[in-house]
């Protein structure tokens, strides 16, 4: 009894080390927007340094609510940030007049905002549940 309760801990011990893997952070913009952009690109336009896509169409970032897995993965993959510094980079650009975040949406919201609007720009997860009317430009 005692060599099979070894064993199972053994075992649960295995499964608990193996790696997990987060799901894929896929950034999207409308189908009909032909832009590449590279991570650093992107940066700046959630950062709000840069309110344009190259060629010049306004951009407008719309970022997953704060407290998600999601959201605290773009900020740390994207931005290079943690949320506690995001909030502290708002709140001195909010605080001298540079302006404020990108609004916020329900993951569920973002796929359909994107598609309604060929200005956005944002993020989801893999990309099994997109629509036609998206287009990936950044898998992370």
């Amino acid at each position: 009894m005692q060599q099979h309760c070894r064993h199972l801990f053994f075992v649960c011990c295995m499964i608990i080390s193996l790696p997990t893997h987060a799901a894929e952070l896929v950034v999207i913009v409308h189908a009909s927007n032909t832009v590449t952009l590279t991570q650093a690109y992107i940066k700046r336009l959630f950062l709000g340094k840069i309110v344009y896509f190259p060629g010049g169409k306004a951009a407008i970032p719309i970022n997953v609510q704060s407290g998600t897995d999601l959201r605290s993965t773009f900020e740390r993959t994207i931005l290079n940030k943690s949320s506690a510094q995001v909030r502290s980079y708002w709140a001195k650009r909010v605080f001298t007049g540079k302006g404020g975040p990108p609004k916020e949406a329900h993951l569920n919201e973002i796929v359909q905002m994107i598609a309604n609007n060929p200005r956005m720009i944002g993020y989801t997860t893999g990309i099994t549940n997109l629509s036609a009317q998206v287009r990936v430009i950044g898998h992370y």
